[in-house]
């Protein structure tokens, strides 16, 4: 973990692996931000929701905003994610009203288990597809 970049995809994915098992709040948010500048796909970006994050939620927001101010394409990504993952109902609702202007919400999309349909559900961005643009970079993913 201490030598970045990795030269394999499996190695980005192991190091995200072992920052998901960190305990430590101070020390999972310094390897975070010593890892994301390095991470370069979306599967290695939305595999890591290190459980002390959760354990610490309130805590957090500092830190999501400075992910999504960074500007890179998977640092903004995973700010966003955490929101999606950790924050839910109205903590999260009055992050969305405080974000910059430039976001735009496009779409979310949820399977309602009584019909083969997408319905509306509550927690759409959290739990299921959703599609957002910041300035001229789109995000897509699955919560």
């Amino acid at each position: 973990m201490r030598i970045l970049p990795h030269e394999y995809y499996e190695e980005n994915n192991l190091h995200a692996f072992l920052i998901e098992k960190i305990k430590d709040f101070e020390e999972c948010i310094a390897e975070l931000y010593r890892f994301l500048p390095y991470v370069d796909n979306w599967a290695t970006c939305d595999m890591m929701t290190p459980g002390v994050l959760k354990k610490h939620a309130g805590e957090l927001m500092p830190y999501i905003e400075r992910f999504i101010a960074s500007g890179h394409l998977y640092e903004v990504r995973y700010g966003i994610g955490l929101l999606l993952k950790i924050f839910s109902g109205k903590l999260f609702e009055k992050y969305q009203l405080d974000m910059e202007e430039n976001l735009v919400v496009w779409y979310t999309l949820s399977s309602d288990s009584s019909s083969t349909y997408y319905g509306d559900n509550p927690l759409n961005g959290r739990n299921n597809y959703y599609l957002y643009s910041i300035d001229k970079m789109i995000y897509t993913g699955m919560g």
